[in-house]
C-alpha cells in the first residue's frame, strides 16, 4: 500500500474523531455544553466522504488485475472479509452485552434483534446499528458486492456501476417519497466509490498529470468546502465537492510519492494503518472518557484542555487497539487460509 494513501486514511479517521468529539461530547449539555474551538470541526463528517473515495481507489489499486477473472473471486472475497469483519466483530462483541445489561447507555434500538442481526452481518435492513459509526460499513459492503460483479464479468460490472450512478442522479433529481432501502441504495455517498475508482485509473494511467497542482487543488477544494460549511452550513453539493477534492488530493499525493517528491513519516503511516481501529473504537471511547471526565470534575478545567485530553486518549486507545488486537487478529485469520506444509519424511 502506498504510504501517502495510508496517511490519507489517518487524516480521514482523525477528522471523524474530531467531528464526534466536538458535536457528540462537547456540544452535549450532559457533558460540557460548549465547543471550546467553536464549530471549526463540524465539517469533520467529511472524513466519511474521504474514506469512501479512498475505498474506491484502494479496491481498484489492489484488484485491478482481478477484473474479469472469475478465478480471482474467492481471493477477493476472502481479502475483503478479512479486512472488514473480524476486528469489527471483536468491537461489536464488546458493545452488545453493555447495551443489554445497561440499556440507558444506548438510544433504544441497540437491543432490537433486527438491528443486532443487521449489525453483525453488515447488511442494511432498517438502517440502525449497534456500533454508531458502522452505518458507513453498510455502504462499504454494498460497494464490495458491486465490485464483485466487476470481477465476475467486466462488461456486466461496468454496466452495473454506470446504471447505479445514473440511478442515483435520477433519484436525487426526482426525490420521490421512497422507502428507506431505496434512499440507502441511491444515497449520494455511494457515488464516491466510483469517483475513487476513477482516481485509481488516473493514477495508474500513463497521462502526465501535474501532481503537485492536483494535490494542492484537492486540498484547497476539500478544506474550502469545509470552511464554507462551518460558516454557512451544509451545501447540497457538499458531498460531491468533498469527493472531488479527495480524489484530486489522493491522486496528486500518490503521484508525488511515486516520483519520490514527498516522503511520508512513519508516524503518519502508522496512523493510517490504525485508521479502521480508530474508526471502530472512537465513538464508544469518547462516550466512556466523557462520562469519566464528568465524574472526576474535568468540566471545571479549561475547555481546550479537556478537549485535547479526551481526544488524545481516544486516539491512543484506537492505536493501541490496532497494535494489540487488530494486527495479531489479522495475522491469525490469514493463517487460517494458508495450507500447512507437509512434514518432510525421514530418511529411509
Amino acid at each position: 500500500m502506498l504510504r501517502s494513501i495510508q496517511a490519507c486514511r489517518g487524516f480521514a479517521a482523525l477528522l471523524v474523531l474530531l467531528f464526534h468529539l466536538n458535536t457528540a461530547v462537547f456540544d452535549r449539555p450532559k457533558y460540557f455544553a460548549v465547543q471550546p474551538f467553536g464549530p471549526i470541526f463540524d465539517f469533520g463528517h467529511s472524513g466519511v466522504e474521504f474514506f469512501f473515495v479512498l475505498s474506491g481507489f484502494i479496491i481498484l489499486y489492489a484488484h485491478r488485475g482481478d477484473i474479469g477473472d472469475l478465478s480471482a473471486m474467492s481471493r477477493y472475497l476472502s481479502r475483503r472479509f478479512q479486512r472488514i469483519y473480524p476486528i469489527y466483530w471483536v468491537a461489536l462483541a464488546g458493545l452488545i452485552p453493555i447495551y443489554f445489561l445497561a440499556p440507558s447507555f444506548g438510544v433504544g434500538h441497540e437491543t432490537d434483534p433486527v438491528t443486532v442481526l443487521s449489525s453483525i452481518a453488515l447488511v442494511y435492513i432498517n438502517g440502525d446499528t449497534v456500533l454508531a459509526p458502522a452505518w458507513t460499513l453498510y455502504h462499504e459492503v454494498l460497494f464490495y458486492a458491486a465490485f464483485a460483479v466487476l470481477i465476475w464479468n467486466r462488461v456486466a460490472g461496468i454496466a452495473l456501476f454506470v446504471a447505479w450512478a445514473l440511478g442515483i442522479a435520477v433519484f436525487q433529481a426526482v426525490s420521490p417519497d421512497a422507502p428507506a432501502i431505496a434512499r440507502f441504495l441511491a444515497a449520494p455517498l455511494n457515488l464516491l466509490f466510483p469517483v475513487g475508482i476513477l482516481a485509481a485509473l488516473a493514477y495508474r494511467s500513463s497521462i502526465r498529470l501535474p501532481a503537485g497542482t492536483l494535490a494542492v487543488t484537492g486540498a484547497a477544494m476539500f478544506l474550502g468546502c469545509g470552511a464554507w460549511e462551518v460558516i454557512h452550513g451544509r451545501s447540497g453539493i457538499g458531498t460531491l465537492l468533498y469527493g472531488l477534492g479527495s480524489a484530486f488530493l489522493i491522486v496528486g499525493a500518490a503521484r508525488l510519492e511515486a516520483a519520490g517528491r514527498i516522503r511520508i513519516p512513519d508516524a503518519l503511516e502508522f496512523l493510517g494503518a490504525a485508521s479502521y481501529s480508530i474508526y471502530l473504537t472512537h465513538f464508544p471511547a469518547l462516550s466512556l472518557f466523557a462520562k469519566a471526565a464528568v465524574a472526576i470534575g474535568l468540566q471545571s478545567a479549561p475547555g481546550w484542555l479537556s478537549f485535547l485530553l479526551i481526544g488524545s486518549a481516544t486516539l491512543a486507545l484506537g492505536c493501541a487497539f490496532h497494535a494489540f488486537v487488530e494486527r495479531p487478529l489479522l495475522r491469525w485469520v490469514r493463517t487460517l487460509g494458508t495450507p500447512s506444509r507437509p512434514h518432510p519424511r525421514g530418511a529411509a
